[in-house]
C-alpha cells in the first residue's frame, strides 16, 4: 500500500456494526474532516429526511479496526494506516461514530436587567450594604435601584442640568452624591430619593467623589457629613454636606484630577493628569507629600483597603445590630484587620495609559 494512492474504504457504523453504503475509493491524503463531508453527503443520499437538527454542525470521529487495534484517525487516512494492520484485499473498514455538539455559549451571572435611562449609564454605584444600586445617566437624573426585589426605587431629578458623571454613597448608606458635567454636586436621601443639598463651586465638570470613612468621624452626627469632590479644574475640594459649605480646596495639581480616595487614617489622595498622585491631610487639608514617576497622566487610584473600609459596617459576621455603625466599624477594624490596616491604609497602586502600575507605601 506503499506506492498506491488510493485505498478502497467501507464506512462501518459503530452502534449497529452494519455498512449503510458500498465501498469507495478515496485519496490516502484525505483527512479526517474530508472523510465528515464525504460521509454527511452519503446520509443526505440516502436519506430523504434527516431528524437530527444539528446534523449539520455534528462533528464525527473515525477508527480503523485492524486485527488486534483500532486507531482513530486524527490526521491523513495514509498515517493511520501505517500504524494498524489491514487486510489490503478486501475494503478497509472505517467505524464512524457521532460526537457530541459543542456549543459555546456565552457566560452570564446576568440575573435581572433594570430599564429606566432614557441616555447612556455613565456611573452606578452599590451601597455598602450592597442592597440598593444608584446610576447616572446622560438624562440628567439619578436613579436607586432595590436590588434585593430588583425594581426602581426612586429617580432623582430636577438638579442636574447635564450629564450626570460620578456617584458616592456615604459610608453608612443614608446619603447619596452625585457630580455632573457643569461641575454641580448633589447630596440625596437615600430612603426618600429627594435633593437635599446642592454645592456649587468647581469650575468643570466632576470627575470624582469620595466619603469620609465612618470610623474616621468625631461622633455618629459626623457620620457622611465630610465630602471630596475632585473636578477637571484641578482642584479637590472637602465639602460640609450639613451646611453646604466648602471647608478648604486642595489647589496643587495642574492639571485635572481624575481620581480621588478618602483613606482611613486621615489622609486624602488625588491623583491627575499632570501625573502625579498627591496625599492630603484631611483635618486641614495640608499638602503631605508629592508622588511622582509615572509618564503620562493617571486614571486609576485604588487603596487596598477601599473594600473593608466600605463594607465592614455591614459584615453580618461582626454586626448583630445591637451595635451602633460606627462602633462596629472601629471594633472590626480594631480586631480583624487592626495591623494591616495601619500598614496598608496608606499603600496603594494606580495604573496608567501605558498599562503599568506603581506601588507606594508611606
Amino acid at each position: 500500500m506503499e506506492d498506491a494512492k488510493e485505498v478502497t474504504i467501507e464506512f462501518v457504523a459503530s452502534d449497529s456494526g452494519s455498512r449503510p453504503f458500498s465501498a469507495l475509493s478515496v485519496s490516502l491524503e484525505a483527512s479526517s474532516k474530508q472523510l465528515e463531508v464525504l460521509l454527511k453527503a452519503l446520509m443526505k443520499e440516502n436519506e430523504d429526511e434527516i431528524e437530527d437538527e444539528d446534523f449539520d454542525s455534528r462533528p464525527f470521529s473515525f477508527y480503523l479496526e485492524g486485527k488486534s487495534n483500532s486507531i482513530e484517525i486524527n490526521e491523513d487516512l495514509k498515517s493511520a494506516l501505517n500504524k494498524v494492520y489491514v487486510d489490503g484485499e478486501r475494503a478497509v473498514p472505517i467505524v464512524f461514530k457521532p460526537q457530541a455538539v459543542f456549543r459555546v455559549k456565552p457566560v452570564t451571572r446576568c440575573c435581572a436587567s433594570l430599564p429606566g435611562h432614557s441616555q447612556p449609564v455613565v456611573a452606578a454605584s452599590f451601597s455598602g450594604c450592597g442592597s440598593r444600586l444608584a446610576s447616572a445617566a446622560g438624562d440628567n437624573t439619578v436613579r436607586f435601584w432595590d436590588l434585593d426585589t430588583e425594581t426602581p426605587l426612586f429617580e432623582g431629578k430636577g438638579v442636574h442640568a447635564n450629564y450626570v458623571l460620578a456617584l458616592a454613597w456615604s459610608p453608612c448608606g443614608n446619603k447619596l452624591a452625585s457630580g455632573d458635567k457643569n461641575g454641580r454636586v448633589a447630596i440625596w436621601e437615600a430612603a426618600t430619593g429627594t435633593a437635599k443639598a446642592t454645592l456649587s463651586g468647581h469650575r468643570a465638570f466632576i470627575t470624582a467623589l469620595s466619603f469620609e470613612p465612618m470610623h474616621v468621624a468625631e461622633d455618629d452626627d459626623a457620620i457622611g457629613r465630610r465630602l471630596a469632590s475632585a473636578s477637571k479644574d484641578g482642584d479637590v475640594r472637602v465639602w460640609d454636606t450639613k451646611t453646604s459649605k466648602c471647608l478648604f480646596s486642595l489647589t496643587s495639581h495642574t492639571m485635572s484630577v481624575t481620581c480621588l480616595r478618602w483613606g482611613g487614617l486621615g489622609l486624602i489622595y488625588s491623583a491627575s493628569q499632570d501625573r502625579t498622585v498627591k496625599v492630603w491631610r484631611s483635618d486641614d487639608g495640608v499638602l503631605c507629600r508629592t508622588l511622582q514617576g509615572h509618564a503620562h497622566w493617571i486614571n486609576v487610584l485604588a487603596l487596598n483597603t477601599d473594600h473593608v473600609m466600605r463594607t465592614a459596617d455591614f459584615d453580618p459576621s461582626k454586626f448583630d445590630g445591637s451595635r451602633k455603625p460606627k462602633n462596629a466599624s472601629k471594633t472590626f477594624l480594631n480586631t480583624a484587620s487592626c495591623s494591616s490596616r495601619v500598614r496598608t491604609t496608606s499603600r496603594f497602586s494606580f495604573g496608567i495609559l501605558q498599562r503599568t502600575k506603581v506601588h507606594w507605601r508611606e
